[in-house]
């Protein structure tokens, strides 16, 4: 997709050489949704939150049908299992830059899983040159025979169906804890669009278990902007493209649905480059519940061969540190030489979205014990 839902940017300049490196993560979406349910429901284990399936607000006709979807290894010999793809893209910014990737991470659950210790403990990766689905697309990167994988967490989140919408909605649990698979990379790709794609395995002793990735989830919409993730069936060698959530009910409307993904990476830049600036990207920030307001980081450094003597100053909008109530906050940032001059500058914007609305409608304690004396009178 062209525009992606969080980038989150963590910079690090390190030099060799002539060359500037900035180590940094690529997100290719969220799927924690906070600490409560929509019908209010908080989640029962310490530090956790909820990743509730999406509705189409502000009514609750329409939700999302699949809380994941297969992307599971199901034999040794790969034939009857699923892949999951979804696009990454490059942007060539600053002109000349690459990207060398050392590692990857995927999101799954298994539904009913209780133990300590991730399940998972295969992972394998495929990266093209274009859509899969299409014949004039090419591996360029892995296969799915190496077992990449590095290791294995909880993120703390249990996936469940929506919780008001269509009505009366679905109780939550906590049956499916959501895992981060890291798979081991090692590939320089200049800038341009690419297709991920992965399957996870969990194997015990050759036995191999259905288990599934959420999607990326914005809970008050179950439409993705630019979403377009696809999924193979090994057991037909067809793809699903694009991959689709069908809603609930059956007359919702289908909506295409983006598989979350983290690229871990160091940003090589053209040795001759100057001094530039380095910005985020668009923000797009839900407040957790309870939440009031977002602290703003900082989201723009410098990177080049010689950033001596130049100055960063910000034209419009919030600084880091501050408070953001709900709302849009342009910010631009100017790059100074040493002699004052404007030699590069950027734009983006914040955009803080309030918690949603738990419920509408007041809920009473209809159950009241009132004691009486022994004169029958209540004080």
């Amino acid at each position: 997709m062209n525009s992606k839902l969080t980038q989150l940017y963590i910079f690090l300049i390190i030099c060799i050489s002539s060359i500037n490196v900035l180590a940094q993560p690529y997100v290719n979406g969220l799927v924690k949704t906070g600490l409560n349910t929509l019908s209010n429901v908080a989640n029962p284990t310490v530090g956790y939150q909820w990743s509730e399936c999406a509705y189409d607000a502000p009514g609750t006709t329409y939700a999302s049908t699949s809380a994941g979807f297969n992307g599971s290894k199901l034999d040794a010999a790969g034939l009857g299992g699923f892949r999951l793809g979804d696009d990454l893209v490059i942007p060539n910014v600053p002109t000349g830059v690459k990207w060398n990737i050392t590692s990857l991470e995927f999101l799954i659950y298994q539904t009913g899983y209780a133990g300590v210790a991730s399940p998972v403990n295969e992972v394998y990766v495929q990266i093209w040159d274009g859509n899969p689905s299409l014949p004039t697309s090419s591996v360029i990167f892995g296969n799915m025979t190496t077992n990449r994988f590095s290791s294995s967490s909880e993120i703390q989140s249990h996936r469940i169906f929506n919780t008001i919408a269509p009505p009366p909605g679905t109780a939550p649990g906590t049956t499916r804890r959501i895992w981060r698979v890291v798979a081991n990379a090692g590939i320089e790709l200049a800038a341009g669009t690419y297709w991920i794609v992965f399957q996870t395995g969990i194997n015990n002793l050759g036995t191999y278990v259905n288990h599934f990735a959420p999607p990326v989830t914005v809970l008050t919409t179950r439409a993705i902007a630019g979403a377009n993730a696809i999924q193979f069936a090994e057991a037909t060698s067809t793809w699903t493209s694009p991959l689709l959530d069908t809603g609930n009910p059956a007359t919702a409307p289908d909506v295409n649905v983006e598989i979350p993904y983290t690229v871990n990476y160091t940003q090589v830049l053209p040795a001759a480059l100057e001094c530039l600036i380095v910005c985020s990207g668009d923000q797009n920030i839900t407040l957790a519940s309870g939440a009031c307001d977002y602290t703003l980081p900082n989201l723009v450094t410098t990177a080049g061969a010689s950033c001596v003597g130049s100055t960063l100053r910000k034209v419009t909008g919030p600084s880091p540190g501050d408070a953001l109530a709900p709302g849009t906050y342009p910010i631009e940032y100017e790059l100074l030489n040493s002699a004052g001059q404007v030699v590069d500058d950027c734009e983006f914007t914040v955009t803080v979205t309030g918690f949603p609305t738990p419920t509408r409608s007041l809920v009473c304690n209809d159950h009241i014990n009132i004691s009486a004396d022994e004169n029958c009178q209540v004080t």
